[in-house]
């Protein structure tokens, strides 16, 4: 898991915002029309179609019939995902996440634990990604790529690990074409990131003080492999790598044969950096950029997640970046024998 410092895009509640693009499915049209039979919906029960853009607002409403059956039609402000809730007296709402523009003509066909929908591309498009495995969704997104839920989509596996070349490509295509929602836009910030420390780029010398007040130069580390590892007292995914036992067998296999380590902390909090350092015994230097996420040093190397992380060549270039668990392990070895 990474903890994101972009705007919160999260995949199943976010819509996209008005502003038309040219890849991007009209806000105008005939208008959705939700035909949806629920068959273990309690009497009295009713449908709400809902939009969550940090507040939610509601757009209409259906009580169910005797068989369970409801039917919605309208316009929505514009082409995204949105929220069908089912509310019934004295039970929890459940609910139902539903891609709409005002071109779409959908059937929702539930029960106790399943959930179908048909009678979109993007409705495809969803429930491809929810069957897939993590290394085959970029080539699934690559195939909707002209989906308004595209941008989105990628934002959300930007998050988790997608390769970076993936998010790039897409990216530019997204820019290319004008995209201007708001996940585009995260990705566009992401994208101007990226480049900064992509592989084979010069990284800048940063000089950061350690835990003693003492300021050590990056570049002091030159003639060996760098770890460059940004990380923060309160970055729980940070803290549980640097407990790993992958991290731990990486720090015993390459102590003494090339490899340096270069931790940067984002903590804005000395005491906090401090109490972390002493708890999870960190190799190498260990300094703190002040500034936080904030600080001149995340924005010279792009810093718009954690954990984040460099592996440097010898003169300083960039060989890899986020690597994490074996995969880690084994670039490394790739660079320094073990034998």
């Amino acid at each position: 898991m990474r903890v994101p410092y972009l705007l919160p895009f999260l995949l199943l509640i976010s819509c996209q915002p008005a502003n038309q693009t040219p890849h991007t499915a009209s806000a105008t049209g005939s208008g959705y029309e939700i035909q949806g039979s629920i068959s273990t919906a309690a009497p009295q029960s009713r449908v709400v179609l809902e939009q969550q853009v940090g507040a939610t607002t509601r757009l209409d409403s259906a009580v169910l019939d005797a068989d369970g059956r409801f039917s919605l039609r309208g316009h929505v402000p514009s082409p995204g995902l949105y929220r069908l809730v089912l509310r019934a007296p004295s039970t929890n709402a459940r609910i139902f996440s539903v891609p709409l523009d005002n071109h779409a003509h959908l059937t929702l066909n539930a029960d106790a634990s399943v959930a179908h929908w048909q009678g979109s591309p993007e409705v495809d498009f969803l429930q491809a990604l929810a069957q897939a495995r993590p290394v085959d969704k970029p080539g699934i997104v690559r195939r909707y790529a002209a989906s308004y839920l595209a941008p989105g989509v990628v934002w959300d596996l930007s998050t988790t690990g997608a390769p970076d070349d993936f998010l790039d490509s897409m990216t530019t295509r997204f820019r290319l074409a004008g995209d201007s929602s708001r996940a585009a836009l995260g990705l566009y910030q992401w994208q101007r990131a990226y480049r900064l420390t992509a592989p084979g780029t010069q990284v800048p010398n940063i000089a950061l003080p350690t835990v003693d007040g003492k300021t050590v130069k990056l570049n002091s580390l030159r003639g060996q492999y760098v770890l460059l590892d940004f990380w923060a007292s309160w970055c729980g995914p940070c803290r549980e790598e640097h407990h790993s036992p992958e991290r731990r067998k990486i720090h015993r296999l390459f102590r003494g044969r090339g490899l340096a380590y270069y931790g940067v902390s984002l903590d804005e909090d000395a005491t906090k950096w401090r109490r972390a350092l002493a708890a999870d015994s960190l190799p190498g230097v260990q300094v703190r950029a002040a500034g936080g996420e904030q600080s001149a040093t995340a924005r010279a190397f792009g810093v718009t997640t954690l954990p984040f992380n460099l592996l440097l060549d010898p003169e300083g270039r960039v060989l890899a970046r986020n690597l994490h668990g074996h995969t880690l392990g084994g670039h490394i070895a790739s660079y320094i024998p073990l034998d």
